[in-house]
């Protein structure tokens, strides 16, 4: 596998600041993650094979469900999947 370069990460990654909450909070997550009971992500398990199967020796209830635009397209076109929102945030009706 190729190494990554530094201008293949986020630029919010590309800090000095120790007390920076991005790189604090992409610290963090990956230890929440394999204290979870299941992770799901928004990717396909050809798109990223090798990386995936890395994950699932530390998650092995790691699911993959494509990317949300797309089953936002498909819940259009099928009526069994148009109460599915692609948000976990409670909407606000005010």
């Amino acid at each position: 596998m190729p190494s990554i370069r530094l201008r293949d990460m986020p630029s919010f990654l590309r800090t000095m600041d120790e007390d920076d909450i991005m790189l604090n909070f992409v610290n963090e997550e990956p230890l929440i993650a394999i204290k979870s009971s299941a992770v799901i992500l928004n990717t396909f398990d050809s798109l990223e094979q090798p990386v995936l199967d890395t994950m699932r020796a530390k998650v092995p209830a790691l699911y993959t469900v494509g990317q949300l635009n797309m089953l936002c397209k498909r819940a259009i076109t099928e009526p069994k999947l148009s109460s599915i929102g692609s948000s976990l945030w409670t909407p606000d009706t005010s």
